[in-house]
């Protein structure tokens, strides 16, 4: 039997323990949490139809219902017969076909009671829909007949953004399917809309495997999306009484799971329940403790811009809303797991609906998550405009706000292929013509607004000297020189008389053709070039010269050692001596698994608890740059004295035997003594 996964189980377990787990305040730093619907009956899997309706399973009656208009609608959509709802079983999966209402199909995982033939199966069906109502429904793929455990069935089903339809099928409690390449059980499958295995099926051809397949080697997935960037598939994945999971699928790849699959180590996790069959994928993103996570989306929508591209998921354990952190361009690692909201229940799907807000149930509740922050508003004067050739333009973005929060950047493109960024910034133009500037803002909740303005360049006056110069090199360090070189300055009737240099950081300015500066902190700074002629003439220049931030630097850390194994109860401080080259505030961070945990310090104490492997880490930024450095612990079960000294007993033991041998040897071995002469 698994541990706390069923869901049936983890449902009174909840009940039971809301004395000790009480649900958080709803966020409000991004979003907000509100009650959409309440009052529903297990509403496992929600579809979302292009016309505003809401679909949504309930796993126990074996109803499909609709919400439309924001009321439930009194009439099922459809009840489908014989639905077995006991342990993990129910009417779990539900999908729309891509094409819907046009194509008017609805798709659905069951667990089916078949009467005639007394057994028991998973299967999927298609449904006609007219209107509201389900008027028939045909069999597409009928899985396996399941033992007597109720639990691993999988079920989530799900249209990828090749039109095909994605299932997740767990291993029914017998690790040995997950490896069984004729057996659809513990696989994700890949189909039709009709339920036929598509040629570019990763084992489509082969006889010794079932065509359907695209993944194997798992054990139970509640979990399926696909990235709206990527396109590939995640699946989040339950494991025994350790190491659940979010794997990224790659097609005909072997996720691990089987029967040698053990929490013990070695191996350390999660290698230990993933070391079954050929070149084993491990998890992107991993558990140590079981918090049974259930279903996930990818957000893609207009909102949240900071999260776009990152997966959110629930758990039914601690009924936590996550948000995994999916680091781009490739998404296919996880820099950080962030809980967002503690529901009042468990989680059972997380889905992103057509509003750009994501959904959220719960056995009974149906809850909306929606971005509540509001963009900035770009706005930005330039003087002069019209300006001439060489003429310093001031771009000034003073007034641009932002409605509820504040803007973090400024961004420029100058039209001439030249960038900036700034608050305010000066610019000026070698040549005549129309230039289109654009302005973006950034706030702090990262959403964007961006701004445009023509601005007319003239030529100068006539005679009037040009001023042009280079900067290099750009980027560079604090404390390295940066030359300014304005050789290719002209007046075209004259010469140039006197350069004058503003290096932007307040320090004298320079007055040679070419000249050297160094910067002391890092920054953008726009030096300016005022170049006058043997007239009086003059023009100026500008160039935007970037010094890097250098990142903070770890030059010793305790203990020393990468390795470290301990015993339950030991504690142990971590430490780590930083300095940053800048000078600039250091702070820091300390993980142990990938959870937050510590203050701003740069050490942290250890308390040794669950058996087996831990990952400490610490993260020390500068607010944009960061070192880290990373212990792994192994708790292992405290050595009893006697199982210390065994050894030495059994040797003292053995060597007073041999002695006790010999005496007794010798002692047998002694002549007797001769008789005494008779008497005569």
């Amino acid at each position: 039997m698994r541990r706390a996964l069923s869901i049936g189980l983890a449902f009174l377990i909840a009940v039971g323990s809301l004395a000790i787990l009480l649900p958080t305040p709803p966020v409000a730093a991004r979003g907000q949490i509100a009650v959409y619907m309440g009052g529903l009956n297990w509403p496992i899997a929600l579809a979302f139809a292009s016309d505003g309706r809401i679909f949504y399973n309930e796993r126990n009656t074996g109803s499909i219902r609709i919400i439309q208009g924001g009321s439930l609608l009194p009439t099922p959509f459809i009840t489908l017969p014989n639905t077995d709802p006991s342990g993990e079983r129910g009417l779990l999966g539900l999908a729309l076909d891509p094409g819907f209402p046009s194509r008017p199909y609805v798709y659905a995982y069951q667990t089916f009671i078949n009467s005639t033939s007394s057994t028991t199966y998973n299967r999927i069906l298609r449904i006609l829909a007219s209107g509201n109502t389900g008027i028939s429904y045909s069999e597409i793929l009928r899985l396996p007949a399941l033992s007597g455990a109720t639990n691993h069935n999988g079920g989530v089903i799900a249209f990828g953004p090749d039109k095909m339809l994605y299932a997740v099928v767990g291993e029914n409690a017998n690790p040995a399917l997950s490896q069984d390449p004729m057996s659809p059980m513990g696989k994700v499958l890949r189909m039709n809309t009709d339920g036929s295995p598509p040629p570019d099926n990763p084992f489509y051809g082969n006889p010794s495997w079932n065509p359907l397949v695209y993944t194997y080697g798992h054990r139970n997935m509640f979990g399926l999306a696909f990235h709206p960037v990527t396109g590939r598939a995640y699946v989040t994945e339950n494991g025994p009484n350790c190491n659940d999971e979010v794997n990224l699928l790659t097609p005909g790849s072997n996720y691990g799971w089987g029967p040698a699959a053990t929490c013990a180590t070695p191996p350390p996790a999660p290698n230990n329940t993933n070391q079954d069959g050929p070149s084993p994928v491990l998890p992107i993103w991993w558990w140590a403790t079981t918090i049974c996570p259930t279903n996930a989306a990818i957000y893609g929508g207009p909102f949240f811009p900071a999260f776009r591209g990152d997966l959110f998921m629930g758990d039914c354990n601690t009924r936590t809303f996550h948000r995994l952190h999916l680091v781009p361009p490739n998404y296919d690692t996880v820099a950080t797991d962030t809980p967002i909201w503690v529901a009042p229940d468990i989680i059972l799907d997380v889905e992103v609906g057509p509003d750009g807000a994501i959904w959220i149930t719960t056995p009974s509740t149906l809850y909306r998550y929606w971005d509540s922050g509001r963009p900035p508003v770009a706005s930005f004067t330039a003087a002069p405009n019209p300006a001439i050739v060489g003429a310093t333009v001031t771009f000034d973005a003073s007034a641009s706000v932002d409605p509820d929060g504040q803007i973090t950047s400024y961004d420029w493109n100058f039209g001439d292929l030249t960038l900036g960024s700034g608050q305010v910034a000066p610019h000026s133009y070698t040549s005549a013509g129309t230039y289109n500037v654009s302005l973006t803002v950034t706030d702090n909740e990262s959403f964007t607004s961006t701004a445009y303005r023509d601005i007319v360049v003239q030529p100068g006056p006539p005679g009037a000297p040009v001023a042009r110069f280079v900067a290099s090199p750009s980027p560079v360090d604090p404390d390295l020189p940066v030359t300014f070189n304005a050789s290719m300055s002209y007046d075209s009737d004259g010469y140039i008389a006197s350069y004058a240099w503003d290096f932007g950081d307040l320090s004298p300015a320079g007055s040679a053709v070419t000249t050297t500066h160094t910067y002391l902190s890092h920054g953008v700074y726009t030096a300016i070039l005022n170049v006058t002629d043997n007239q009086g003439l003059s023009s100026a220049a500008t160039h935007q010269v970037v010094v890097r931030n250098r990142a903070p630097t770890i030059f010793s850390s305790t203990p020393e050692l990468a390795s470290l194994t301990l015993n339950p109860g030991t504690t142990l401080t971590f430490g780590v001596s930083t300095s940053d080259p800048d000078g600039d505030p250091q702070s820091y961070m300390w993980r142990i698994d990938g959870s937050v945990v510590g203050g701003n310090t740069n050490v942290f104490t250890f308390t040794a608890g669950a058996l087996g492997t831990h990952v400490v880490n610490v993260t020390v930024s500068d607010g944009s740059l960061a070192a880290w450095r990373q212990w792994t612990v192994t708790v292992v079960a405290s050595t009893s004295l006697l199982s210390s000294v065994w050894p030495f007993t059994i040797l003292a033991v053995v060597v007073l035997g041999v002695i006790l041998l010999v005496w007794w040897t010798r002692r047998k071995r002694r002549p007797e003594q001769p008789p005494p002469p008779p008497p005569t």
